[in-house]
């Protein structure tokens, strides 16, 4: 999910008062502690700028098995390599080591599921659902719903009040 730079300020600051812990902050602003401590340790290296959203780059397989080896080596954190490289997120890390476990062979490979609207656009199609295809539409479209709503909560917007129950 993204977030403004400045709910992520709101969220550091909040933190940095010194009064709350990880999972309180998190409680209470609705953000993984793991993303509030690479928020609050962004902003100890770089500031605001940490804080910042990193625009896409592209990363060379070189690139990237240098990064992992680095990590092998010193033993650095994902959070602070990613700071010290200046990688726009931790997850880019975790998604390279899962990605070279599967050419290695030791992961499997990544199941491809059917996205969650080609599968409601299929549904729609059969005019007769079983009890349990309802359930899993209905399940699909709350998912849609939640997503939606959190996407709005980050970026600081005001929900709908159709949506709020």
């Amino acid at each position: 999910m993204k977030f403004r730079t400045a709910f992520k300020q709101k969220v550091v600051d909040y933190y940095l008062s010194g009064n709350y812990s990880y999972r309180e902050v998190s409680k209470k602003f609705d953000v993984s502690p793991s993303v509030i401590l690479e928020w609050v340790k962004r902003y100890q290296a770089n500031g605001k700028d940490g804080l910042r959203k990193k625009k896409y780059n592209s990363y060379s397989s070189d690139f990237k098995k240098n990064i992992l080896h680095f990590i092998n080596t010193t033993g650095a954190s994902d959070i602070d390599t990613a700071i010290k490289f200046s990688l726009s997120s931790s997850g880019l890390i975790r998604d390279w080591r899962q990605e070279s476990l599967r050419n290695e062979g030791i992961l499997p490979p990544e199941p491809k599921e059917m996205p969650i609207l080609t599968r409601l656009k299929a549904s729609k199609n059969n005019e007769e659902l079983t009890r349990e295809q309802s359930l899993a539409r209905e399940n699909d479209l709350l998912k849609i719903e939640v997503e939606y709503l959190k996407k709005l909560q980050g970026l600081d917007l005001a929900i709908p009040h159709r949506l709020i129950r």
